[in-house]
């Protein structure tokens, strides 16, 4: 199990309850906590105050997320069963013909939610990214970090 904290917890103890949620009846799981380069300090607080190592991992850029997307969608489809499927053969041959692969890749990225391209805007400040600079490097004030172990 996994547990994703968008925004810092008040106080140690909230972090604790949150994250213990990963762990319950022996399972192992883990916590991802994100937060801006200016919250870096109050995370190392947290990370002293709940006695755990924190490991930090950059966020993925979009080419991964993109990527992670298309892999999702294709497990997908590898369980859509075959009979269902012959009632769209017609149309799917009428496109291949049409587009050749781009009517695949076009179906791919609708199903992963990206019918537009992807926005050049931060998720977190909704700032545009300025021309030339690199598409993933909106998400260069999130920082990650995983609790690993008890520091005790």
């Amino acid at each position: 199990m996994q547990i994703i904290h968008y925004e810092l917890p008040n106080d140690p103890e909230t972090f604790v309850h949150r994250s213990g949620r990963t762990g319950r009846a022996g399972k192992a799981g883990t916590a991802i906590l994100m937060f801006t380069s200016s919250q870096k300090r109050t995370v190392k607080s947290l990370e002293r105050d709940v006695g755990c190592k924190f490991e930090f991992i950059s966020p993925p850029s979009m080419e991964e997320v993109l990527e992670s997307s298309a892999e999702h969608v294709i497990a997908t489809l590898q369980g859509v069963h075959p009979e269902s499927t012959q009632y769209f053969l017609g149309a799917a041959e009428r496109l291949t013909e049409e587009l050749g692969p781009h009517a695949l890749a076009s179906a791919l990225a609708h199903l992963s939610g990206f019918s537009q391209p992807p926005s050049s805007r931060s998720l977190i400040s909704h700032e545009q990214v300025r021309s030339g600079e690199k598409l993933n490097m909106h998400c260069s004030s999130i920082h990650l970090y995983l609790p690993l172990r008890s520091a005790a």
